[in-house]
């Protein structure tokens, strides 16, 4: 953790003098913060345009709060030479899970740097690749309001992201349950495992072994195709995302114990695979038309034949 602390006060310059507290860590005056806390096992760092908290940085989960100073070989890992040799200082991407929070809010080079791992599973430094743990799962989420900072994602990102999802607001009984869980304690203290590494690979092979009818391969292109050709989309879905769109239908499937795809498996994934991948035309977008419209009509148009 020595080598962690000291590469993090070589990339980020420290004020001699900040007065507060930083997640229950208390910064005297005139006293340098503290980068590493022993007690949390957490990292801190400071300067006049960032805070970040990294908790734990030995977990197989990193949190990662994006911001438009952080720097790519933050997250890709970089090459350090203590005592004069050579090595490679692990980023904290190479892990099972890593969640990036308001991922447009960090640099058009951080972004282009995850385009590797995300699409092989692996980062490659200096000509070196160093493949990411199994399984890899990369989750992020984006402000739909406050823009103000922000870095638009460049379609070859988005496309690698398998499936998006919009959380909207709770329903009413939701959000009454949610008051009530946080009276006197934190329901995320809660949380527990459900799934082991292992168990989580044995079924992600599993998954690969739900068979796929040559009708329902025929079903999923065209519907890719139609994205294509629409005439209120200036692009429709890539070859990856008709990929994603059978991997999940095949998810699904194994999820309702099923050995097989049905076609309802392919229609209640598209919505999740598609609507992040197409794009509106201008006219459609003076015309107030919804990329929800457009994935109605495309499902209710497109039959298997």
């Amino acid at each position: 953790m020595n080598d962690i602390q000291m590469n993090l006060e070589q990339m980020w310059s420290v004020p001699d003098s900040f007065t507060g507290t930083i997640t229950g860590t208390k910064v005297e005056e005139n006293e340098t913060p503290t980068l590493y806390d022993k007690e949390t096992d957490t990292i801190y760092i400071y300067n006049p345009y960032q805070l970040m908290v990294l908790a734990q940085e030995e977990s197989e989960t990193e949190p990662v709060m994006s911001l438009d100073y952080d720097a790519p070989q933050f997250g890709m890992g970089q090459m350090i030479y203590p005592d004069g040799t050579k090595e490679y200082q692990k980023g904290i991407i190479l892990c099972n899970l890593f969640m990036a929070d308001e991922i447009n809010r960090a640099s058009s080079k951080t972004q282009s740097a995850l385009l590797e791992v995300m699409e092989e599973g692996k980062v490659t430094i200096e000509g070196v690749a160093y493949p990411a743990p199994e399984p890899f799962v990369v989750m992020a989420t984006q402000n739909p309001v406050g823009f103000v900072g922000t870095q638009l994602l460049p379609e070859s990102q988005v496309d690698r992201f398998m499936i998006c999802l919009t959380l909207g607001y709770p329903s009413h009984e939701e959000e009454i349950l949610l008051l009530q869980e946080r009276q006197g304690e934190n329901p995320l203290q809660r949380v527990e495992s459900v799934v082991s590494v292992d168990e989580l690979l044995a079924m992600q092979q599993q998954v690969k072994c739900v068979h796929v009818d040559e009708k329902i391969y025929d079903y999923m292109v065209t519907l890719s195709e139609q994205t294509r050709n629409h005439p209120m989309l200036s692009l429709g879905m890539s070859p990856r995302g008709t990929v994603a769109l059978m991997e999940i239908s095949k998810a699904i499937a194994f999820m309702n114990e099923r050995t097989c795809v049905f076609p309802e498996d392919v229609i209640c994934a598209f919505p999740f695979i598609a609507k992040h991948r197409i794009y509106l035309t201008a006219k459609a977008k003076v015309e107030n038309h919804m990329k929800n419209e457009v994935v109605e009509e495309i499902l209710a148009k497109v039959k298997i034949r």
